[in-house]
């Protein structure tokens, strides 16, 4: 049977909730998930429903008629009233069926025959449209007299609402059903984290900050640092630290280039005008992409640039399942598949499309310290070998290993923490939040640690030099006397406005 979500506002009255429970219950649905939390929201109440498409119907309709159903997050429009009571038996019972009929809950009620008004009563009614509260004061009007009326559209102000409304400004597509889609991915992820012991409105404000700080780093706030080597006579590198997220790191030929990795997909425009700004052809001399793994920070560019892109088969995998911690221990985790949805919302994610795969052969026959080579590839007169990672921070990540240069690209495995800038450390806070742990698999990501730093102390051993590392985050390094020091040129700054600032890395 398929599987429905809905979201209802729910009045603080007892037996309410049960209200609903019974409408679901009675056209034989299944309730999967229930989540209410009054310290966030006194009304909102999520669920997930296994039924038919006919049950699901009725529920709606039921629900809507209770004036439950939220198939929107605006403010409910508040409607107070002041009417003329007639003192007799039923008064009051003759005016409840039409508060009832207009799907409006009645939020106070204030009435009193011995008091300063005996014949006045003032009632307060919370009804999701405003067409719909003009037709409730219509519906009364031929039998009360009113005294006053007062419509407000923003009589209700929940969390869910006011979070709904930052979360539009940040999202690529802002219309109602992705936002409200957008919300419920939010809502699971806020209770699995619950479960975990997390302040609620700390996982929101999280979440908020994820959303605002990658939409307000493009365009005029965009921002890069940047590092340029020669890595032999016709190789050029060009490692570009994005604002949030993972490098790109550009291979340039006497008449081509290669990118390793294309972060953000939010940040294509800006890459390009960086890259023009650099005298760097790269829509005219790009000649393929290579794909680390299936994080968004790492592939969600690839999309936009209309070349053939390398990637692992279980990097397509992860991609095509939503899920960043696919074929691994943590991919039943809700935590990683919303997460996952979630950054591609926000990112403008374009992973590779399925014209461009070039899949990487799944098996070796021989190894470098422990990891499966498993090709080789040329760019200009260097040779890479590809290696497999065992999987610890995802499933399919590779890594690149040129003997003649001693370059080493360690993906995410292995970062110089240390020398990432402070805003990017801040933005990398977020993903520990909201996911517990970067790494699918830690005992594997100590593995693959272990063994890049075995490939760099055997290449300085065999060759007298240290081993250069590109990092799938932070700037380039040489591992010296067992740490991660930055090599010169040190990273420039770069702005659209300004070509370079020096010393990036205070934030």
């Amino acid at each position: 049977m398929p599987r429905f979500r809905l979201i209802t506002r729910v009045p603080i009255h007892p037996g309410s909730l049960q209200r609903a429970v019974d409408i679901i219950a009675a056209q034989g649905a299944n309730i999967n998930r229930i989540h209410y939390d009054r310290r966030v929201d006194l009304q909102t109440v999520f669920w997930e429903i296994t039924c038919s498409d006919g049950a699901w119907s009725a529920i709606c309709h039921q629900l809507e008629e209770l004036g439950y159903l939220r198939r929107r997050l605006d403010p409910v429009t508040s409607l107070n009233l002041t009417l003329r009571l007639p003192n007799r038996p039923g008064a009051l019972q003759s005016l409840l069926p039409h508060v009832t009929g207009h799907s409006a809950i009645i939020t106070s009620i204030a009435f009193d025959d011995a008091g300063s008004m005996p014949d006045s009563m003032v009632l307060t009614v919370d009804i999701q449209e405003a067409e719909r509260a003009r037709a409730l004061v219509d519906a009364l009007s031929p039998h009360f007299e009113f005294e006053e009326i007062q419509l407000d559209g923003l009589g209700d102000m929940s969390f869910y609402i006011q979070f709904a409304r930052k979360l539009a400004l940040c999202l690529p597509d802002p219309g109602e059903s992705a936002v409200l889609d957008m919300v419920q991915e939010i809502n699971r992820l806020e209770q699995d984290l619950n479960r975990l012991g997390a302040n609620p409105q700390e996982v929101f404000n999280n979440v908020l900050e994820v959303a605002r700080t990658i939409h307000d780093t493009c365009n005029d706030g965009f921002f890069a640092d940047t590092q340029t080597f020669g890595l032999s006579p016709s190789v050029m590198l060009h490692c570009i630290q994005l604002p949030c997220g993972g490098n790109v790191f550009l291979f340039h030929t006497n008449d081509r280039c290669v990118m390793l990795d294309t972060a953000y997909g939010a940040y294509h425009d800006d890459l390009m005008r960086l890259f023009a700004a650099e005298g760097l052809c790269v829509e005219q001399n790009l000649s393929h992409l290579i794909i680390s793994h299936a994080d968004a920070d790492h592939c969600g560019g690839a999309g936009y640039l209309p070349v053939p892109a390398m990637l692992h088969p279980a990097t397509l995998a992860t991609i095509r399942a939503e899920n960043r911690a696919w074929g691994s221990p943590r991919e039943h985790l809700i935590l990683e598949s919303v997460y996952t949805k979630m950054i591609d919302a926000f990112s403008r994610c374009r992973p590779p499309t399925r014209e461009q795969v070039s899949l990487l052969p799944s098996s070796s026959l021989r190894q470098r310290n422990g990891f499966p080579v498993l090709t080789s590839i040329d760019i200009g007169d260097l040779t890479f070998e590809i290696l497999e990672s065992p999987g610890g921070h995802q499933v399919g990540q590779i890594f690149l290993f040129c003997e003649d240069s001693g370059l080493l690209f360690t993906a995410d495995s292995l970062i110089p923490l240390h020398a990432i800038s402070a805003e990017r450390s801040r933005y990398n806070r977020f993903a520990d939040s909201l996911l517990t742990s970067v790494n699918v698999d830690s005992a594997l990501a100590k593995q693959e640690r272990r063994g890049l730093l075995d490939i760099a102390t055997e290449y300085e051993r065999r060759h007298g030099r240290s081993c250069t590392i590109l990092a799938g985050h932070g700037p380039v390094c040489a591992l010296r006397n067992g740490r991660l020091e930055v090599v010169e040129p040190a990273p420039q700054r770069y702005t659209h406005s300004r070509a370079t600032v020096s010393n990036p890395s205070d934030g």
